[in-house]
């Protein structure tokens, strides 16, 4: 342990303040300010009780005055006893100060030592009740410019201040002032910004994996480049539209998360368009490019429409917020969902023209692609009337099938999935609404923080993240949030509340619009009694009209009063004062005491605003009901107050940070909830408009609605609450949760006239489950590497596309899946249709007939074989 100090010492010295100490022999030597802690605090005690006097001498923290074995020789349990009850008077007596603890019957107690203040940074917020000491740190006198602070940050880093590898966090800590609130940022801000760099590479690796994936999926370079060219494009685009076409200039970090957002999405397009191209080819091995295209870009269009329309409509919706940093992370998110569709016509379509007739051309290259692919070709027969039974409209439809000579593993594996899903259908369907019960009841517990009210940026393994909510345990944390004015609770007088910053600019905090009836002259006796009626923030507080009123006492009754009570005051002894020359002695006094508590206008000599402060039992870190109740009482009394006073005062309004926090924390959380409405209501929409079947838009709602309560109750599974980074990333699980579930419903309603809903159900996820499971691996991948980051926001992020896309998997393949197998229609548009021509022939306007869901789809349905294998058994 001594060598290890030693060693520490010397490497210390120029990062700590010195002060020259005289030494035994009678030399001086600097030496640094020992740190203030229990240790000190009992050698002081020691010391008072040599001397029986509390003057203490401040050489003591330079050189201790007892070694650790007189200290220890010295420490009785007596001695022990008494330097608690010390401690104890020291922490009660801060406390009664600052308005946190009730004064006794008797004299408040007095502190024996000689700074009572930093006795806050030695003990618990739960010593004053159980006499013990269960949190405490060390306050060294560290020099907190630039350069000590990096050469100290880069000494820990390098693990000088441990012992056999285990970090000294006390370190960290300088009183009520942690080095982490430097105004550089300190070590807090310095770690931060070496786990930006690392999480930069950990999101570039991410994005490599991606595109290795996406790799896999096409088995083409050539489409894999143009494919991530698309969704690369996009940023830049997006951000330009943003920045010059909107004139947003505010870009938070958080919309940097949009690179992933775009990513996930933006594979989801690729690989629909890839698919969807692949398997009209494969139908039509000997039709030309263009007789392809006709039949495959309508289809993929509409369906990379359908998702990005709702993606992108749950992004807009977090407009419903009144938070500037949520509403313009929807807006750009949204834009890159716009832009990269767009992308993906415009690139896209061209690009898959020239891979067919790359590929149609003969021994392709490498960069073309890197598989070769054997098909045959089945003529299909005529479309059968649609009055057919079903049991002959499925053996057409089934004629009607384009064969891969060898099965690959995913087609085989899904036909083996949708045949047991058929087979134990209705009990997943039990377990299925058990589950969504089950989540629903879960995801209720998902509440508000009881004490974090702010997300932490680092995760809890950072020494300095753990420190920082260390010492929110000390008594020391208290007594700032009482002291500091940004927390404390005003009553102004004199200005409007009203709003009138740019909402889309968080920089622009507005203007102030001043209350003109405001008059302050003709209710300074008002006032005055409003400040006695209410609770002092600290018990030394006394508002500007009680230290006005006091100095017009102290001024009338010296020889030698000010200058500014000379010229403005008019002789006057205290409140009230002439109302004539109430603003200009007011104004004077304000000036001469250089308060915060009063604005004025100088020329007209007129006083614009006063504000007060007061207290409430609670703040940002109480449990939010308990701030929403004395939010609530405040609001009431304020309104009975206003009621009573007189003209002139009785627009006031209470403004708080810890309000502003809640009313913030409020909007989100219902932003998010309205949000999930309208994506919800969007989905059901859109597969109401293409597939004109209301009973999938009902099942697509039931579906996203379990997307949205599973990854819920998953959250509160592992402990997280609803805090405002959470809300903000609710919005992802809204924007992409559906999106999968839109894919199946849309390939659902594709094959037309009167098909069985067994063999519809498994051509939707034949033909599109290879697309969603890639899209899915894709973002899954990403997201898994991104758990990894250092910077907690990003992790928390990365933790909530892998649950939205977990449970959006499960919601299409297992919950939207078994919902049509049980219930769904043969034909999808009948009762839509049935209800439409009804309406039409009563409004008159003639049998308002359209030709039924798939129609406008080629007469051929690219079912695969393994429905006409099996379709006997569906039936």
């Amino acid at each position: 342990m001594k060598s290890m100090f030693s060693r520490v010492w010397k490497k210390t010295t120029y990062v700590c303040y010195k002060c020259p100490v005289e030494s035994n022999e009678g030399s001086s030597q600097d030496r640094c300010i020992q740190p203030y802690s229990l240790v000190a605090a009992a050698r002081l005690y020691l010391q008072a009780l040599s001397t029986w006097s509390v003057d203490f001498s401040p050489d003591i923290y330079l050189q201790p005055s007892l070694s650790c074995d007189a200290l220890r020789a010295a420490w009785t349990e007596k001695v022990q006893s008494d330097f608690t009850k010390v401690l104890l008077d020291c922490t009660n007596s801060l406390l009664q100060q600052y308005s946190l603890q009730e004064s006794g019957r008797n004299s408040s107690p007095t502190c024996l030592l000689p700074d009572a203040k930093m006795v806050a940074s030695l003990v618990d917020v739960n010593f004053p009740l159980s006499g013990k000491v269960e949190y405490t740190t060390a306050v060294y006198a560290s020099k907190q410019d630039t350069d000590s602070l990096d050469e100290l940050y880069t000494l820990d880093k390098s693990s000088v201040f441990s012992q056999e590898d285990v970090v000294l966090r006390g370190l960290y800590e300088v009183g009520i002032q942690p080095l982490y609130q430097n105004p550089d940022g300190g070590l807090y801000m310095r770690s931060f910004k070496d786990a930006i760099g690392m999480d930069v590479l950990l999101s570039v690796a991410a994005c490599a994996v991606a595109g290795l994936l996406i790799l896999w999926h096409t088995k083409s370079l050539y489409l894999t480049l143009f494919g991530l060219l698309q969704i690369v494009l996009a940023l830049p685009i997006s951000w330009l539209l943003y920045r010059f076409v909107f004139g947003f200039e505010s870009f938070s970090v958080i919309n940097l998360c949009g690179m992933f957002i775009v990513f996930a999405l933006g594979a989801d397009d690729v690989f629909v368009m890839v698919d969807k191209w692949k398997s009209a080819r494969a139908i039509m091995a000997r039709a030309s490019t263009t007789e392809v295209a006709i039949i495959s870009l309508p289809s993929a269009i509409t369906a990379t429409m359908m998702t990005s329309f709702t993606t992108s409509v749950g992004f807009f919706a977090t407009n419903a917020s009144d938070v500037t940093g949520i509403k313009l992370f929807g807006i750009f998110c949204g834009l890159l969902i716009v832009v990269d569709y767009i992308l993906s016509v415009l690139l896209l379509s061209p690009v898959l023209c020239l891979y067919d007739r790359m590929m149609m051309g003969g021994s392709p290259s490498r960069f073309v692609t890197f598989q070769k692919s054997q098909v045959m070709v089945i003529n299909p027969s005529s479309n059968p009337s649609s009055s057919s039974d079903v049991q002959e409209r499925d053996e057409e439809v089934n004629e009607k099938v384009t064969v891969e000579k060898k099965k690959n593993f995913r087609d085989r594996f899904l036909g083996k999935y949708i045949e047991f899903l058929y087979e134990f259908r209705w009990a997943v369907l039990l377990v299925s609404v058990s589950t969504v019960v089950a989540c629903s009841f879960v995801a209720s517990t998902f509440k508000p923080p009881e004490k974090e009210p702010l997300p932490s940026m680092l995760p809890m393994t950072n020494p300095y993240e753990a420190h920082s909510k260390f010492v929110e345990n000390l008594v020391a944390f208290p007594l700032r949030l009482a002291s500091d004015p940004k927390f404390a609770v005003q009553v102004v007088f004199g200005v409007q509340a009203v709003d009138n910053g740019n909402r889309f600019d968080p920089k622009d905090s507005g203007s102030i619009v001043y209350d003109d009836d405001f008059d302050a002259s003709n209710n300074q006796q008002y006032l005055l009694e409003f400040c006695d009626r209410i609770d002092k923030p600290t018990e030394d507080y006394s508002c500007v009209l009680q230290e006005f009123d006091s100095w017009l006492q102290l001024q009338s009754q010296s020889g030698s009063p000010d200058d500014q009570y000379m010229i403005y005051c008019d002789g006057e002894t205290s409140i009230p004062v002439s109302v004539d020359t109430f603003d200009q002695c007011f104004i004077a006094f304000s000036e001469n005491t250089n308060s915060s508590a009063v604005t004025y206008d100088n020329g007209a000599k007129k006083v614009k605003t006063i504000s007060i402060n007061t207290r409430v039992d609670s703040n940002m870190w109480s449990p939010p009901a308990a701030l929403e109740e004395d939010w609530h009482l405040t609001e009431n009394w304020s309104i009975v107050e206003r009621s009573k006073a007189p003209e002139g005062a009785n627009k006031f309004f209470i403004s708080s940070f810890s309000y502003w926090y809640l009313d913030t924390f409020n909007n989100v959380v219902m932003g998010a909830l309205e949000s999930s409405l309208i994506v919800i209501s969007g989905a059901a929409l859109v597969i109401l408009s293409t597939s004109r079947s209301l009973t999938l838009a009902l099942f697509s709602g039931i579906s996203i609605l379990y997307v949205l309560v599973a990854a819920t109750a998953s959250l509160a599974a592992m402990g997280w609450s609803l805090g405002l980074f959470e809300s903000i990333l609710f919005a992802i699980l809204v924007g992409l949760g559906s999106d999968f579930i839109i894919h199946f419903a849309h390939a659902y309603s594709m094959i037309p006239g009167k098909v069985n809903k067994q063999v519809r159900m498994k051509h939707a996820v034949l033909h599109m489950g290879p697309s969603v499971l890639g899209s899915a691996a894709t973002t899954l991948s990403t997201a898994i590497i991104m758990l990894f980051c250092e910077v907690a926001t990003l992790e928390q992020f990365a933790t909530m596309m892998v649950m939205t896309m977990v449970h959006s998997l499960i919601g299409s393949f297992v919950i939207f899946s078994v919902l049509c197998l049980c219930f769904g229609p043969a034909e999808p548009a009948k009762s839509f249709d049935f209800i439409r021509n009804k309406v039409m022939s009563r409004l008159g306007t003639g049998n308002g007939t359209r030709p039924p869901a798939g129609e406008d789809v080629p007469k051929f349905v690219d079912v695969d074989d393994d429905v006409n294998n099996s379709s006997s058994r569906f039936r």
